[in-house]
């Protein structure tokens, strides 16, 4: 999922600058480095990806959709 990200983003530089994508962890996940306000507009940029590249021609959600609903989960932020 992680490959995905960086793939996905990469097409976008203003979504990549505000990530800093070069630290793992221990069991080798990627650990990302970003603020609230870039936290939303890679929700609102993977939310877009979402529409254009997440549902096949009969609207049913592809692979790669179901990555991004879950990347968009992930990302969610409360702001109550």
């Amino acid at each position: 999922m992680a490959k995905f990200l960086r793939n996905i983003v990469s097409a976008d530089d203003c979504v990549l600058s505000g990530i800093s994508f070069n630290h793992l962890d221990s069991d080798g996940r990627l650990i990302l480095e970003i603020n609230d306000q870039n936290i939303e507009m890679l929700r609102e940029f993977l939310t877009e990806q979402l529409a254009k590249i997440g549902f096949d021609k009969d609207y049913s959600l592809t692979e790669c959709g179901q990555v991004l609903e879950t990347l968009i989960d992930i990302f969610y932020v409360d702001s109550r």
